[in-house]
């Protein structure tokens, strides 16, 4: 039972244009036979491309001009103005747009944050009380009657992450900063979204390059 015995095929070996094929069988014996099988990819983030299953994510970097501040209910966060490089101290605002095109549930998003940038959390004692919590707004959405929000919000060490129990269909973006810190070129992992209880359901942005410049 201790003893593995492991086959790694390339995937330059594997078929292109027709299915492949895993054959596992076992010999005579009364034994049990276990089995495994991974396949892993991996590619430059900046090939990776968006991709929509049911739903669709957009992520912006934007530049902050000015003291930030919450957004007020039913005002959209304005005008964005996209970037792919800041100065270490500069603030960065990161925008999400999340397109649906019918009623989600239990739906999470996650990003990623560019390694050299720092999350902002002015809620924090030891943070510099500058920028805002992070920040979610409707757009639009067939439900006029009713506010939908999202649920819970949270930024950890190393990404961003919402989360809402319900959501009609419509378009939301979300909001939380990020402040450069150190200098360097930096592959950011796509955002993604998904129902937790339905992952087939999800959708991610393109991946992409983001330099802090010294």
């Amino acid at each position: 039972l201790r003893t593995a015995t492991v086959f790694t095929m390339p995937v330059s070996s594997l078929l292109r244009e027709w299915p492949n094929a895993l054959e596992i069988s076992r010999g005579a014996g009364t034994g049990t036979l276990y089995y495994s099988a991974h396949l892993s990819l991996y590619h430059p983030v900046e090939l990776v491309e968006a991709e929509s299953r049911g739903l669709t994510i957009q992520r912006q970097y934007c530049a902050v001009e000015s003291q930030p501040e919450q957004a007020m209910w039913g005002e959209d966060f304005g005008p964005c103005t996209s970037i792919m490089s800041a100065k270490p101290g500069n603030l960065v605002e990161v925008r999400l747009t999340l397109i649906l095109p019918r009623m989600r549930s239990y739906l999470m998003v996650e990003d990623t944050y560019p390694a050299g940038m720092e999350p902002v959390d002015p809620t924090l004692k030891t943070e510099i009380q500058e920028g805002v919590e992070p920040d979610t707004q409707r757009v639009s959405t067939s439900n006029t009657w009713w506010w939908p929000s999202f649920d819970h919000r949270e930024l950890r060490d190393e990404r961003a992450v919402f989360f809402a129990r319900s959501l009609p269909a419509g378009t939301y973006q979300l909001r939380y900063y990020l402040r450069a810190t150190v200098p360097g070129e930096y592959r950011v992992i796509p955002a993604r979204a998904n129902e937790m209880y339905f992952p087939e359901v999800w959708g991610r942005t393109e991946g992409m390059i983001f330099r802090v410049e010294p």
